[in-house]
């Protein structure tokens, strides 16, 4: 029983923590476009806590306060001295707007929890830029069941075919 609450307990405090983490939308991207989101974290750089608590629509706790630092503190990490984007950031910057969408980690959580109709999934379902990126992680994926499948099976001939005492 104290293991289920002490689980609980933790789960309950990743999600309230994620949450209270992720900016308002309103302040980071307004608009689509990379203009626009690259003026709006010039414009989150130099934000002040009461200006973010204004945006937030109520007091900001501890915990967002924080959020706030680290996240103000990485905005401005990504711009130069003349507030432009710096080059290492460009390319994630730059691939969050050319809608390529797909997801290794999707692929390989639909090989691995799907197995084949997962691969046919990741071949059929989802035709878009990033449909080679999802095909592979389903391949690896259900790679890595298979693989776990074949170790569990073996184990279980193994402890099957022992003789009882």
């Amino acid at each position: 029983m104290k293991k289920i609450l002490i689980f609980l307990i933790v789960l309950n405090t990743v999600f309230v923590t994620r949450a209270a983490i992720l900016p308002p939308s309103k302040v980071i991207i307004e608009h689509s476009g990379e203009k626009v989101g690259l003026e709006s974290i010039k414009k989150f750089s130099t934000m002040t806590f009461n200006e973010y608590e204004t945006t937030l629509g109520h007091k900001a706790s501890k915990l967002e306060k924080f959020a706030f630092e680290r996240m103000q503190k990485k905005s401005v990490k990504m711009l130069d001295e003349n507030r432009n984007l710096r080059s290492k950031y460009e390319r994630k910057f730059n691939s969050m707007y050319e809608g390529s969408g797909g997801s290794f980690f999707g692929g390989f959580a639909l090989g691995f929890f799907l197995g084949a109709i997962g691969l046919l999934l990741a071949y059929v379902a989802f035709k878009d830029g990033g449909q080679k990126k999802r095909i592979e992680g389903a391949w690896w994926g259900f790679g890595v069941a298979t693989i776990l499948f074949v170790i569990l099976i073996a184990a279980w001939v193994a402890i099957a075919s022992e003789p009882v005492i």
